[in-house]
């Protein structure tokens, strides 16, 4: 009797309804005691949410319960792949791939994300040729592969994805949400306007509101954004992560009181303002633009002294990331110049972007996978992080050992 709902489970994933697919893995619970079958959903839900503790308390329960270690195995794989970590679990997937294995789509899935993460794209591409034959009907290797497209700043190409994405399921929020955003980065806001109000009957819009607030304001519609932000703001923070993990977005910082601060410093609302910069701050100290917005607020504040040392550390930022344009050019007349890599990944690393600065320094590995100078950057980065993701401490071991090794390598006769 508990297959149904499990099944249900499962098929929810695949739209990423989290909220729908925790109802019918517990009511696979309720109708099934101590079932291992049902802690595997669950794992899987939470792997799929990005939910590293949830994912190992599931797979103990399994094990506890008696589940299939294979199928213990293979969530860990999964977990690993679709975080970038493929340095152990790659001969795996591709194992699996190759025997067509009957969950192909979810071990794509993951291996996709994995290898766009690490800026292998050439076999990500590879990857969802084979997915999109394999699965005709899942929009998820074409929304994975305007995923890529937009990165690359292809984003007519990009578009297409997307809509043959919704083509094959109109209510893929993850498709649909990544239009939108795709239509506003090339100044369509009109049309990301209308496709951001078409997302918001998902069970957490609270993410899309916020990317509506932003096309609004550019709009010139700063009097419409207001309070949408205003609700965002007040909804549970709980439910504000859920609606990023909902369409498959994880912002580096807290976009909403960004924005909002942003937009009560434009309408000189310094004192309104302020709390929210500061805020938006204390999640990402590298938004060089709300940095910038909060400068202004407090000078506006007549706190002088304060204002300064902000517009100070601006302008040090941006001294910095002077550089960045001539190395990118660098890169681009010679993909293997894994100096400039390293150097632009550093420069952004620690003035604009972490999330930017580790793609380009993952990047190095594509060409050579011993740089040690990466893998030592890389390696104090996460060694000082051991709280933010439970796998932190292992990739800074990871990458000491490799940089020890390559060094040693060197040094040898």
């Amino acid at each position: 009797m508990a297959q149904l709902p499990r099944l249900y489970a499962l098929r929810a994933l695949l739209t990423r309804d989290f909220t729908g697919a925790r109802r019918w893995a517990s009511a696979a619970g309720w109708l099934s005691y101590r079932d291992p079958r049902y802690a595997l959903v669950e794992a899987r839900i939470a792997r799929c949410e990005g939910d590293g503790k949830r994912l190992q308390q599931e797979l103990t329960r399994a094990e506890h319960w008696g589940a299939d270690p294979q199928a213990i195995q293979r969530e860990k794989v999964l977990a690993l792949a679709q975080s970038g970590q493929l340095e152990e679990v790659e001969p795996q997937l591709i194992a699996w791939l190759a025997q067509g294995d009957a969950e192909a789509n979810e071990i794509s899935d993951a291996y996709v994300n994995g290898l766009a993460m690490i800026a292998r794209f050439d076999d990500a591409l590879s990857v969802l040729e084979s997915w999109q034959r394999d699965f005709p009907d899942d929009p998820r290797p074409e929304y994975r592969l305007g995923r890529i497209q937009e990165h690359q700043e292809q984003y007519a190409e990009a578009e297409a994805s997307y809509r043959r994405a919704l083509a094959k399921n109109a209510r893929f929020p993850p498709a649909r949400y990544s239009l939108g955003r795709n239509l506003l980065r090339v100044r369509r806001a009109e049309e990301a306007v209308e496709v951001f109000r078409s997302c918001l009957d998902i069970r957490h819009p609270e993410a899309v509101q916020v990317e509506l607030a932003i096309a609004l304001k550019t709009l010139g519609q700063a009097n419409e954004a207001r309070p949408i932000l205003r609700q965002v703001l007040a909804a549970d923070p709980a439910r504000l992560k859920a609606s990023y993990v909902a369409i498959d977005d994880q912002p580096e910082g807290f976009e909403a009181a960004a924005e909002y601060g942003k937009l009560e410093a434009d309408a000189m609302n310094f004192a309104e303002a302020e709390p929210w910069l500061v805020k938006a701050l204390e999640v990402n100290p590298l938004d060089l633009i709300s940095r910038y917005a909060l400068a202004v607020t407090l000078r506006g504040l007549g706190r002088q002294a304060e204002a300064t040392r902000e517009f100070d550390l601006v302008a040090a930022s941006r001294k910095a990331m002077d550089s960045a344009g001539a190395l990118s050019s660098r890169i681009k007349a010679n993909p293997e110049d894994l100096e400039a890599r390293y150097l632009l990944g550093k420069v952004i690393l620690e003035n604009e972007s972490e999330r930017t600065g580790l793609y380009w320094l993952r990047s190095i590995f594509t060409f050579d996978p011993g740089y040690a100078p990466a893998h030592e950057l890389l390696a104090d980065y996460f060694a000082k992080k051991p709280d933010q993701e439970s796998y932190y401490g292992r990739l800074a071991d990871y990458h000491r050992k490799m940089a020890a090794a390559s060094r040693l390598k060197a040094d040898s006769p």
